[in-house]
């Protein structure tokens, strides 16, 4: 349903009200995914929702409350939300394509020495487990970070081979690194495999734990 906003026109000139029926029995799991999944994507296409929730008279209903400047944004809004290929691929091919980024993020990170970038997309709990067993906490691995690349000698690094696997809000990144590096004046060429592991928590994917594996 749309209606005018009545009093509160100056601000909003389109309320839209959506009513949800849902099994009884599901509407916990229903609103988890609304605060997860629904709410980010929509504040990512700048959809504003006022309000929503499990309705007090039924316990097998839910409200989403959204608002529009006119009906023309609207119109407008929704033909762009519902038309995109996040909506159309559905809420998984969202997160591997944002886990995807991250990953290519995490590498340029790296190469460019980025600590304050890296900072944002690790999890406070992180930890990196490296190629000979040491566990290294968050603090100690960005510390590190901002001069990692340079005291490895490398002169190139890249990753190929990319696989992504969802758990609901956990998910597993595994790549191949490419790299060239300086050994005692000889350029040496080398790889190593990683699998960095992934939690969603309030539509934000981090990483909480990151596993290095020379390749010989």
């Amino acid at each position: 349903m749309v209606c005018g906003a009545g009093g509160v026109r100056a601000q909003t000139a389109v309320i839209e009200f959506r009513s949800y029926t849902v099994r009884p029995g599901t509407r916990d799991s229903f609103h988890r995914l609304v605060v997860e999944r629904s709410l980010p994507m929509l504040n990512r296409w700048k959809i504003a929702v006022l309000g929503y929730g499990a309705s007090l008279q039924e316990d097998s209903s839910y409200y989403l409350i959204r608002a529009y400047p006119s009906l023309e944004e609207r119109q407008r809004q929704e033909e762009a939300f519902y038309g995109s290929a996040e909506w159309k691929q559905g809420p998984r091919a969202a997160d591997s394509a944002a886990l995807s980024a991250l990953n290519k993020q995490f590498i340029e990170n790296f190469v460019r020495q980025d600590a304050v970038r890296h900072a944002a997309m690790i999890h406070r709990d992180f930890v990196c487990i490296e190629s000979d067993g040491h566990i290294v906490g968050r603090d100690e691995y960005l510390k590190g970070w901002a001069t990692a690349y340079r005291r490895s000698g490398y002169t190139s690094f890249g990753y190929t081979d990319e696989v992504i696997k969802i758990f609901g809000n956990t998910a597993l990144v595994r790549s191949k690194t490419v790299y060239t590096k300086l050994l005692d004046g000889k350029e040496v060429k080398g790889n190593s495999l990683y699998t960095d592991t992934y939690v969603k928590e309030d539509g934000v994917w981090r990483c909480v734990q990151a596993q290095l594996t020379p390749v010989k």
